[in-house]
């Protein structure tokens, strides 16, 4: 029966993929199995069945450690003696193993004799070291990343988030995790969240998805969203990156309110872009450059090739900002500049914008940009300088006087006929007055009027004003509020008109009709007056009689 035992023993010991090990503690003595000696490369004879072999295997920085957790398991023997460490393969690498060991001990619980297994292990660290590499690496680029970053769970639950995310939102990050956009109401459109939500559940991804986002003070920018699901401890979740817009959907609504890109609001701007190869003197471009240059894929795209479609004004100066100023001098590309388009002959305005690119030594070797066609632009900015200059003309030249007020009661601008109206020399001095006090010829005067138009609702107003010397005259002034978005009164706008000698024209005719009725009541004459027509519109006192 004990060999039996003995011969099973034997088979179970050569079958199993794990190196067994048998150690009498009392005398030193170890039984290695071959498969034992075989996980570190050694044949059968190869290894003496000596403790020290397995002391002499150990990685030096686990040799400590590891006759530690001997000696401690002997003194203070457990159940199983557990232990993982690095061994020493014959070819010099070395192999992880975990070690599970039991014990048998003497009557007086001391530990006599020791027998355990050793697994190779070493596939499954260098995955779980690979695992948390890349994690590890995941973390780093999470958190450094430039671009807003978040992980979110299966209920929407943030459960991290990068600084830039912070920096976008607003919020800190205690006010973020453990709560839902929802909850801290980052959509601005609950339509956008819901149609994202369903797309994520739908796909399990989200590609280059625009929107307008909240921020936690309540203001507004907008983002490109794309998601991906992982997983995390075994759980799915929601890694997501939002790209900030904002400035560049704030500089596209702007040039929409101009009045260029008004007209123009159904056209793409024109951009195309070049690699120019500084040794070679060559560059090539896109479809759209070639189309902005009127060039075909067989056109001389070279130096002297580029030269020659720009306009002749601007060729000296282009070929010394290119040559000097951006390679000599290692500047960057920027230039506005005129070119005759190829296919046409047409001339037209482009802006180049290029930045170079270096060699070890510091030799400029690229040019990477962009070549945008700007010719409406220019012609809208012409436009709009035209348009102001004939304002401006206008303006300087009217008969009436022009004049900008605050609520306050200072000017901001006026034009000569008004400054010379009030008998000021210029804009600045004028500025210096208080116009209730100043400019009314009474306080009271001011205020009856805004009493009588207090929305100022453009009419025409006949008051008095005094002039710098403190003559007094009469104006017509034709004026309106101007109001910011809230209703908020900026400005008092108004166009006048100096009516003083009108004005004493009435008053002299008015003395004159009240002198000669005056006259008329008291004359020992009978006194009548008949149009044409025979119909008498006047008789005195004597006529009747």
């Amino acid at each position: 029966a004990l060999k039996e035992s003995e011969e099973r023993y034997s088979l179970v010991v050569d079958a199993s993929e794990e190196g067994i090990w048998d150690w009498d503690v009392l005398t030193n003595h170890v039984y290695y199995s071959p498969q034992w000696k075989k996980q570190i490369g050694y044949e059968d004879h190869e290894i003496k069945n000596d403790f020290n072999e397995w002391i002499e295997h150990l990685h030096e920085d686990d040799k400590e450690r590891c006759l530690n957790a001997v000696q401690e398991y002997i003194a203070n023997p457990s159940k199983h003696f557990i232990l993982e460490f690095r061994f020493r393969h014959k070819n010099g690498s070395y192999r992880w193993i975990h070690n599970k060991a039991a014990s048998i001990l003497n009557e007086e619980g001391k530990v006599v004799r020791m027998f355990g297994a050793h697994s190779d292990i070493t596939e499954k660290k260098l995955a779980e070291e690979s695992i948390k590499l890349s994690e590890k690496k995941f973390n780093r680029a999470f958190h450094a990343s430039p671009v807003a970053m978040s992980i979110q769970d299966y209920q929407d639950i943030f459960r991290d988030v990068n600084d830039a995310f912070l920096h976008l939102t607003g919020y800190t990050r205690e006010e973020v995790i453990g709560h839902t956009g929802k909850e801290l109401r980052l959509w601005a459109n609950s339509e956008q969240r819901k149609y994202v939500n369903e797309l994520f559940k739908k796909h399990e991804v989200v590609r280059n998805f625009e929107f307008e986002f909240r921020r936690k003070d309540g203001s507004f920018g907008f983002g490109i969203l794309s998601a991906e699901l992982i997983s995390i401890d075994g759980k799915d979740a929601a890694l997501t990156a939002v790209l900030d817009i904002t400035d560049r959907q704030n500089a596209l609504e702007a040039l929409k309110k101009s009045e260029f890109y008004l007209n123009k609001s159904q056209q793409v701007a024109r951009i195309g872009s070049y690699l120019f190869d500084i040794k070679k003197g060559s560059w090539v471009g896109s479809k759209t450059l070639d189309e902005i240059f009127g060039i075909d894929e067989n056109y001389n795209k070279s130096v002297e090739g580029w030269l020659s479609i720009i306009q002749p004004e601007f060729k000296q100066m282009m070929a010394d900002h290119l040559l000097n100023h951006v390679i000599e001098g290692r500047n960057r590309f920027d230039k506005e500049y005129k070119i005759i388009r190829v296919s046409d002959g047409k001339e037209i305005w482009v802006h180049g914008i290029g930045e170079l690119e270096f060699d070890n030594e510091g030799n400029p070797i690229f040019m990477v940009g962009t070549i945008q066609d700007i010719t409406d632009r220019k012609n809208a900015e012409a436009a709009l300088k035209e348009s102001e200059e004939k304002f401006r003309t206008l303006f300087d030249t009217m008969p009436n006087g022009y004049y900008r007020s605050t609520p306050q009661g200072k000017f901001v601008d006026a034009n000569p006929a008004f400054i010379k109206m009030l008998g000021y020399e210029n804009l600045e001095e004028l500025k210096k007055i208080h116009i209730p006090t100043d400019l009314y010829v009474k306080t009271i005067e001011r205020e009856e009027i805004l009493n009588r138009n207090p929305e100022f609702v453009s009419n025409v107003e006949t008051y008095r004003l005094k002039r710098k010397d403190g003559s007094v005259i009469w104006v017509e002034d034709n004026a309106r509020y101007i109001k910011d978005e809230n209703g908020n009164v900026i400005y008092n706008e108004g166009i006048c008109k100096d009516i003083t000698d009108r004005k004493n024209a009435e008053d002299a005719l008015r003395e004159s009709e009240q002198l000669f009725n005056t006259l008329a009541q008291v004359s020992p004459v009978g006194i009548f007056r008949t149009r044409p027509d025979g119909y008498t519109t006047y008789v005195n006192p004597k006529w009747v009689r």
